[in-house]
């Protein structure tokens, strides 16, 4: 049950494919009202009759089309398309993969939704799909997600509460200066946010621009090893996911300029 309606990324998510008529007719109609995708829009080089959101595959600008809307998966098939019209689509691609689209070939999608693989992908290299990105959007999951982090950061955060004290007096014998620092840090979808740590440097330890801590790195302080050996200056994070500008469960949020 957890696999099936939990874990497993195809259900409850918005979706948009692209290709010729003849090649996604037939998952178009599989899905279109399945109660489990929304289709919003198929661009393609005909109207698939009685299913909604035809956009000209000729004419249509997708990155301007799909901005600011809510898809969570953009399904590719390439074949039969114009070469020039795929450099085109390439180029999109990237910018919809920045901004958080999951993009997948349309024989994973369709192995995926109906556990087979299509006859007319037999003869071809099937195994070979655009995949930029694995990602859960499901909501189940993601509301799982969050309330973990809720509920572990609050702890977190508590926690930190109570040792703080003997921070503030290790950091006032061994610190001399600022006992908290931030950083710009990149999240989700490229977005900036201000991470927050306990400072393990001296004071202005990357006046000359940034650079990568080092082993035996002179710029940390007494303080601040055992505040790294501990994981301790890692703490104040946990507002960071409270916050919901990173997560427990994910990639280490790095800095731009690194």
């Amino acid at each position: 049950m957890y696999v099936s309606f939990i874990f497993s990324p195809k259900h409850f998510k918005t979706i948009v494919f692209v290709g010729k008529k003849e090649r996604i007719e037939n998952i178009v109609r599989h899905v279109y009202n399945d109660n489990l995708h929304n289709l919003i829009a198929y661009y393609t080089n005909e109207e698939i009759e009685g299913v909604e959101g035809y956009k000209n595959i000729a004419t249509a600008n997708i990155i301007d089309e799909l901005t600011g809307l809510p898809v969570n998966e953009l399904i590719i098939a390439k074949e039969g398309l114009d070469i020039k019209y795929v450099n085109k689509l390439n180029k999109e691609l990237i910018l919809l993969f920045k901004k958080g689209i999951n993009i997948v070939g349309l024989s994973s999608f369709y192995e995926e939704v109906t556990s087979r693989v299509p006859k007319d992908f037999l003869d071809t290299n099937f195994y070979e799909y655009l995949n930029f990105s694995k990602n859960n959007t499901n909501r189940f999951y993601l509301f799982g997600l969050r309330f973990v982090d809720i509920f572990v950061s609050t702890i977190g955060l508590l926690v930190f509460l109570l040792i703080a004290p003997l921070l503030i007096i290790g950091n006032l014998v061994g610190n001399r200066g600022s006992l908290f620092y931030t950083q710009i840090r990149v999240g989700q979808n490229g977005n900036l946010f201000k991470i927050f740590k306990l400072r393990s440097m001296v004071k202005n330890a990357e006046k000359n621009g940034a650079v990568w801590a080092q082993k035996n790195d002179s710029r940390i302080t007494a303080f601040g090893k055992f505040l790294r050996n501990t994981r301790l200056d890692e703490v104040p994070q946990f507002l960071n996911v409270l916050k919901g500008d990173m997560s427990i469960i994910g990639p280490r949020p790095e800095r731009p300029n690194l």
